[in-house]
């Protein structure tokens, strides 16, 4: 049983739904960006999905969530281009409890 605490599954959804204030700080980010690279490092993804941007808003459902393109976007699992690196979105907005990605992606 104590090997389920460390599964992949426990790592889902860390900055799915944030505050009010981190998720319009997520948007502000987000409409300034062409696209996105998502990568799961906790899940076991080896190569990052890049995400071409073309509509960002925030939703209330059941709680407050960031949407690109239609869908809700964890964004512990999000990378965004800053000076040339893909710096993870939750972690450069200080999103608290955030664990087990890198900072930024390697090259």
């Amino acid at each position: 049983m104590l090997l389920l605490a460390f599964s992949p599954a426990t790592w889902a959804d860390q900055a799915f739904c944030v505050s009010d204030k981190e998720a319009e700080a997520a948007r502000r980010v987000l409409q300034a960006q062409r696209e996105i690279r998502h990568f799961c490092e906790p899940c076991g993804d080896t190569e990052p999905k890049t995400e071409v941007i073309a509509t960002v808003r925030i939703v209330h459902d059941c709680g407050t969530e960031v949407h690109v393109n239609g869908e809700g976007i964890d964004l512990a699992y999000v990378y965004v281009l800053e000076n040339g690196e893909w710096v993870n979105l939750a972690l450069k907005l200080s999103i608290a409890n955030v664990d087990g990605v890198s900072r930024v992606l390697a090259k």
